[in-house]
Parts: structure tokens; C-alpha cells; sequence
């Protein structure tokens, strides 16, 4: 699951850091990374929804540069 997380991450010009990973994991209700991962290697998660995530954690990220 990681290994095509991180594939579609880097094709929407996004990359896989730590405090992103826990946002997302936080976001959906998982309690853990592992089980998060599992859910993205079943396909049991909307892509396009953590493609949401990931854009607006990178906004605010460099919000205050």
C-alpha cells in the first residue's frame, strides 16, 4: 500500500513525509499507519480524497513563507 501511495503522490507532485502520513491516518478514523496502508492496498479508500489532503496539508505548510 505504501509502495503505490507514494507512486500516486509523486504523480500529483506531492511526496510522503511522516507528519503527512499521520494527517491522513487522523483524517480517515485509522488508528494506525499499518492499517491505513492496508486499506490504500485494498483500494478501500477514495484516492482523490487523500489527493485533497495532500494539497491542502501543503498549503498549509508553506502558508506563512
Amino acid at each position: 500500500g505504501r509502495e503505490m501511495l507514494i507512486r500516486r503522490l509523486k504523480n500529483w507532485k506531492h511526496e510522503l513525509t511522516d507528519q503527512l502520513l499521520n494527517q491522513m491516518v487522523k483524517f480517515f478514523g485509522f488508528k494506525t499507519n499499518h492499517d491505513f496502508m492496508r486499506a490504500v492496498a485494498l483500494d478501500q479508500l477514495d484516492l482523490a480524497r487523500v489527493k485533497e489532503i495532500g494539497a491542502t496539508s501543503l498549503k498549509d505548510k508553506f502558508a506563512g513563507i
